[in-house]
C-alpha cells in the first residue's frame, strides 16, 4: 500500500469516526408533552434544528432578559434617565443587544411545556424578527448617540410586544417568574 492510499484511508476513516461521534452527541429536544407541539409547521416556516438544546423557558428569556433590558430602552425617553455620557450610551447599546439576541432566543423555542407550540405558530417568527428588528435599530441609534432615533426604536419594540402578546397571550401570565423591577413598591 502506498503512503498516499494509505494517507487517504486514514482521514477517510477520522472523517467517518468524527462525524459518527457528533451525530451520537446530539441530545434530544425536550419532549413535547402539551396541546401546542400538535401545531402544524406552517408552509414557508421552517423551524432550524438546535445545535444546543434550550435550557429555560421562553417565558425566563421573556423576563429575564427581553422585559428588563427593553424597559431599560424605553426609560431613556424619560427625563431623568436620558443618557448624557459614552457609558450611558454603551449601557443602552448592550441593552438592546440583549433584545435582539432574545428575539432570536424566543424564535428557537424552550423547555416550557407550550414553547414547541408557540415556534411553530404563524406570526411566531414574525413577531420575533419584528422585535430583533427594532432592538438592532435601537443599537444602531445608541451607537451613534441619537436619543430620537432611540426613542422611535423604542416605540417599534413596543408595537411588536403588545401585537405579539396581544396574538399569543393576551392575559400577559408570566408563569410565576417576575424580574425584580416588578416587586419594587410604587
Amino acid at each position: 500500500m502506498s503512503r498516499l492510499s494509505f494517507t487517504r484511508g486514514c482521514t477517510g476513516l477520522v472523517v467517518v469516526l468524527v462525524l459518527g461521534l457528533i451525530g451520537g452527541c446530539a441530545a434530544e429536544p425536550p419532549a413535547e408533552s402539551d396541546d401546542m407541539s400538535a401545531v402544524e409547521e406552517p408552509a414557508g416556516v421552517t423551524i432550524p434544528e438546535m445545535p444546543v438544546p434550550p435550557a429555560v423557558t421562553i417565558n425566563h428569556v421573556m423576563v429575564a432578559q427581553i422585559d428588563h433590558a427593553s424597559h431599560a430602552l424605553w426609560d431613556a425617553g424619560l427625563s431623568d434617565q436620558r443618557p448624557e455620557t459614552d457609558e450611558d450610551w454603551r449601557e443602552l447599546q448592550h441593552h438592546a443587544i440583549q433584545v435582539a439576541s432574545g428575539g432570536t432566543f424566543i424564535a428557537l423555542g424552550g423547555t416550557g411545556q407550550a414553547d414547541p407550540g408557540y415556534v411553530r405558530l404563524v406570526g411566531w417568527s414574525d413577531y420575533a424578527q419584528e422585535m430583533t428588528d427594532s432592538a438592532v435599530a435601537a443599537m444602531r441609534a445608541a451607537d451613534n448617540q441619537d436619543l430620537d432615533a432611540l426613542l422611535a426604536a423604542g416605540d417599534a419594540l413596543i408595537q411588536s410586544c403588545e401585537g405579539c402578546h396581544q396574538e399569543f397571550k393576551p392575559d400577559l401570565p408570566s408563569e410565576g417568574y417576575l424580574h425584580p423591577h416588578y416587586l419594587r413598591p410604587e
